[in-house]
């Protein structure tokens, strides 16, 4: 057993790079199964795999593929701007609520075609769930995945 007993950041990047070096003078195998021994004398129990895909995001990391920081960004700007929308909506739908019939007279005096924006659905009639909670949290679902989509 090795006598470092260093933890944190500094911890990652020696059992990273020893890890580099089992794999270059063993194999992968080799690398991940030693690594999972490890973990499992630590109380930590992870199988070779596991051990594998922990190597793999280190990897990415190392090369720039992956930014954890800017994805929550993203995310984050996304949700504010379905939130401002929902906002919106939902000032607009109060501010101008009319019954059923004040919308016919309205359509009958008017000779001109509908305004777009009359007939836009709010957020809770796209939904349709009773809870007005349940009907932002999927609107954000949808932009989360229209994200991951690359849309």
């Amino acid at each position: 057993m090795s006598n470092d007993t260093s933890k944190g950041t500094a911890n990652i990047l020696h059992q990273f790079s020893e890890y580099i070096i089992l794999q270059q003078e063993y194999s992968t195998q080799t690398a991940n199964e030693l690594a999972a021994r490890s973990l499992a004398k630590h109380g930590v129990e992870a199988t070779p795999a596991e051990v594998g895909t922990w190597h793999k995001l280190n990897m990415a990391a190392t090369q720039g593929k992956m930014d954890i920081y800017a994805e929550r960004m993203e995310a984050e700007s996304s949700a504010r701007v379905v939130a401002t929308a929902m906002i919106a909506l939902a000032q607009n739908a109060s501010e101008s609520q009319f019954t059923f019939e004040e919308d016919v007279e309205q359509d009958d005096e008017s000779d001109s075609c509908h305004d777009v924006d009359d007939d836009r659905l709010t957020i809770d009639e796209i939904y349709g769930y009773d809870d007005p909670e349940d009907n932002a949290e999927a609107a954000l679902d949808d932009v989360l995945k229209i994200q991951e989509r690359g849309e």
